[in-house]
């Protein structure tokens, strides 16, 4: 049914800003009009509009899908993406300066950066999965929360500004300051296009050692999951019922 009644929710989990961006662009080439900062404000402006007003999804639903953005809002390839030259060999280059982005082929976050011939061999994949199974060194979704929770006791998880709409976007950029690090131990190998010349893929030549990079960048994972929890229920505190 929410499927149904929201054929484009797949595009309110993400917002493909340039690496290195400052500024969160509402450019439509980066940022979609359903973006995931643009429907956590919407979520909170359904769970604060009046029982008897309409609404453009329940607050049953609102809930849920605020809880699930904001996870999102805080992995990094959810709120980046990769932008690209190729040579005439398809080789591909990382473009650093995100003034120079505009128009270039986009990885989706890191959706069609493989490194194996399976379907979540990519580099999302990793950051969705990989690295988060790597801060306990098992799946373990208890473990996990009480670690969280744990990390989360004691601190100021309230930002400046309206957390109606300022919140989203801190946190998106914030997160955005670790999606460069997340790229630079990978080495780019040739892309593949389809026979209209959209990219379908760019192989991962090598990841250093990918048992040593999944290692390498749990903590980044646990604090970004942490600040999700924390800044999550400073969220849920704020918002005035209705």
């Amino acid at each position: 049914m929410f499927n149904q009644q929201h054929p484009n929710n797949a595009e309110w989990h993400f917002v493909n800003l340039p690496l290195s961006s400052a500024t969160f662009s509402t450019d439509p080439s980066f940022a979609g009009p359903e973006n995931v900062a643009i429907m956590i404000n919407q979520c909170i402006k359904v769970l604060e509009t009046p029982g008897k007003k309409k609404a453009v999804m329940t607050k049953t639903q609102a809930l849920r899908t605020l809880i699930h953005l904001v996870g999102d809002i805080h992995q990094f390839l959810h709120v980046s993406s990769g932008y690209y030259d190729f040579g005439p060999d398809g080789q591909a280059t990382l473009i650093t300066d995100p003034v120079k982005a505009k128009g270039a082929p986009s990885d989706q976050g890191g959706n069609l950066l493989h490194w194996g011939p399976g379907k979540i061999e990519e580099l999302h994949g990793d950051w969705d999965f990989d690295v988060v199974e790597r801060i306990l060194g098992r799946v373990d979704v208890q473990a996990l929360a009480a670690k969280l929770a744990a990390d989360a006791q004691g601190k100021n998880w309230a930002l400046p500004g309206d957390y109606h709409r300022d919140w989203s976007i801190a946190w998106a950029l914030d997160a955005l300051r670790l999606a460069e690090p997340a790229y630079t131990d990978v080495k780019f190998g040739r892309a593949s296009f389809n026979t209209h010349q959209a990219l379908l893929e760019i192989e991962i030549q090598k990841l250093p050692d990918r048992d040593s990079y999944l290692n390498k960048h749990a903590a980044d994972a646990v604090g970004q999951l942490t600040k999700a929890a924390g800044r999550l229920a400073t969220l849920l505190n704020q918002i005035k019922w209705k």
